[in-house]
């Protein structure tokens, strides 16, 4: 019986120091995406000169990797930035549209698959069951913020993890993201060529 009892205690220990682990991890993640949206808003002139001069150099195959790195990464630039000097310097404005779309559906389906693969598990060793199924159930209620982030400014990348996280139905979720994406993107080029 005392070894029983000693297991369950070593047990225990083990338990809360995985999740002081975890906590510490994500917490360093965060920190580390916060730090890097701040470098980036900081020298974000520079940051946008060296997206042209990928542009300038590569094509629409920089137009491309530029737009799928910006909706897959949290940082100020959106994918409407390579879009926009993609039209600006002269590319075929429907293959400039084309390859952003793809590049934005793609990481929406990767962040979301993400969320889903790796999120779930830290959030719910991080902050218990309980609180999973909670914010799950509010997160699913509240599902028009996911249109939302698409079409507006609001950070649209974690929006993606955190669907994947809380297991959002997929069909419902690639139609709330993609569909006001692609308006989005399109509004983007349409204004893009009207400026021009």
């Amino acid at each position: 019986m005392k070894k029983t009892i000693k297991k369950r205690i070593k047990d225990a220990h083990l338990a809360d120091r995985i999740k002081q682990g975890m906590k510490k991890r994500f917490f360093s993640f965060l920190f580390f995406v916060t730090f890097l949206f701040l470098l980036i808003l900081i020298f974000l002139p520079q940051v946008e000169d060296s997206v042209q001069d990928l542009i300038i150099s590569y094509g629409l195959i920089g137009v491309f990797l530029i737009a799928f790195f910006a909706d897959m990464l949290m940082q100020p630039i959106g994918p409407d930035v390579p879009l926009f000097i993609g039209i600006g310097f002269g590319l075929n404005p429907l293959q400039v549209l084309g390859l952003v779309l793809l590049a934005s559906y793609l990481a929406t389906f990767l962040g979301y698959y993400l969320g889903l693969k790796f999120g779930k598990d830290g959030f719910r060793k991080i902050y218990g069951e309980k609180k999973y199924l909670i914010l799950k159930h509010r997160y699913n209620k509240y599902s028009l913020i996911v249109p939302f982030a698409a079409l507006t400014p609001v950070p649209y990348v974690p929006i993606c993890w955190i669907s994947g996280i809380f297991k959002m139905n997929k069909i419902k979720f690639f139609l709330y993201a993609l569909v006001p994406r692609t308006i989005r993107l399109s509004l983007v080029a349409l204004f893009a060529l009207g400026v021009l």
